[in-house]
């Protein structure tokens, strides 16, 4: 089986944001000063200097966070900078995540001269009050505004996410939040189902008693009713929880979907690259020891039936699903022969669908995937 050694997409963590969402378990520091932001900079220039030999010209590159575009514009160029090289022809997509509140028309300029060609807005949603439980820093007019600024300056390629069944979040209310966010006419939207994380304030709140949790049959709900509303507003459901028009896909997320080579750089970045997975540590401690070791800080190295595994879950999210030819071909496995009986099991139940060599799951399948595809690992 041919399998390549260099990955074309890169990841990039900016772990620094304004201050820190109740719901959120990323890596990220409120606050920083521009000394510890150029600081952590140096570390990641450092990081990709030592890592380069693992990517080739990239086709994507994805910033995320934490909060990117919490750095001043000075602090972007120079970004900009260590990424310059990398910065081709061959680039197709790169996206930087935004937040409303702290994006202006400075800061926009500089994503613009640095080859920025996809935003992805964090709304999470529409009503101020929802806004306020969650611990954002915007309002849902801050939110509009920062859209049509990204708007007026160019930016045609925006995705938005909303964030599913979070406390205080009626269904009629989470609704709503959609339909302002698909009135805006984005090119792509995200709906992430709310994960309760350990170390969150609202794992906390909730462990307390002081937030009661929706029922699953309402946050079910909402979403059957908000896969109708997107799909009768001309957006593709692609993936479980991503929609787009005219297909403006995340071509860099269809990266980890399709089971492809991507690179992760900074504090708590993972990274596969053939059949080894590696991640960073979450701390700036071990992560300048990394750096001066020059040494991955953990890796794994995947077999053949563990990559194969993996490909299975992931592309059973996507609309186009498992081709069984490209996966026999790959791995040398039949899936018919060892996973039939249960494929044909979910067939008949209406949760799977088999047209000739693609497997899919069908719009029943996809409001249980998760209890689904255990059952192929």
């Amino acid at each position: 089986m041919i399998r390549t050694n260099k990955a074309r997409a890169l990841y990039i963590h900016l772990p620094f944001c304004l201050k820190k969402c109740n719901y959120c378990a990323f890596t990220s520091f409120p606050g920083a000063t521009g000394e510890e932001v150029f600081s952590y900079l140096n570390l990641l220039a450092e990081e990709l200097k030592q890592r380069e030999h693992l990517l080739k010209k990239p086709k994507t590159i994805y910033v995320g966070g934490g909060t990117p575009t919490y750095l001043l514009p000075q602090a972007l160029e120079k970004l900009g900078e260590i990424l310059a090289s990398f910065i081709t022809e061959e680039l197709l997509e790169f996206t930087f995540e935004a937040n409303p509140g702290i994006i202006n028309k400075e800061k926009i300029r500089v994503l613009k001269e640095m080859g920025v060609n996809r935003i992805s807005l964090g709304a999470q949603s529409f009503n101020d009050a929802v806004l306020r439980k969650m611990g954002r820093a915007h309002t849902a007019i801050q939110l509009i505004e920062a859209y049509n600024l990204l708007r007026e300056e160019g930016f045609n390629n925006i995705n938005l996410d909303l964030i599913t069944g979070y406390p205080g979040d009626s269904r009629k209310s989470f609704l709503a939040s959609l339909m302002t966010a698909i009135n805006l006419k984005p090119e792509h939207l995200s709906l992430y189902d709310l994960k309760v994380e350990e170390n969150t304030r609202l794992y906390e709140e909730v462990l307390a008693g002081k937030v009661i949790l929706p029922v699953e049959d309402e946050v079910a709900q909402s979403w059957e009713e908000a896969i109708i509303l997107l799909e009768q507003n001309g957006y593709e459901r692609y993936e479980i929880a991503n929609f787009a028009k005219n297909q403006n896909y995340s071509r860099h997320n269809l990266t980890y979907w399709e089971n492809q080579p991507y690179l992760g750089l900074g504090l708590s970045a993972h990274s596969k690259v053939g059949f080894l997975r590696f991640w960073n540590p979450d701390n700036l401690k071990d992560y300048q020891y990394m750096l001066k070791t020059g040494k991955f800080f953990d890796f794994e190295k995947l077999t053949l039936e563990e990559d194969a595994k993996e490909e299975i879950i992931l592309k059973l999210r996507l609309k186009a699903g498992l081709n069984l030819k490209e996966f026999r071909e790959k791995y040398h496995w039949d899936f018919l022969e060892q996973y039939g009986e249960k494929v044909q099991n979910f067939v008949n139940l209406g949760l799977m669908a088999l047209e000739g060599e693609r497997l899919f799951l069908t719009r029943k399948g996809s409001f249980v995937a998760n209890t689904l595809l255990i059952e192929f690992i």
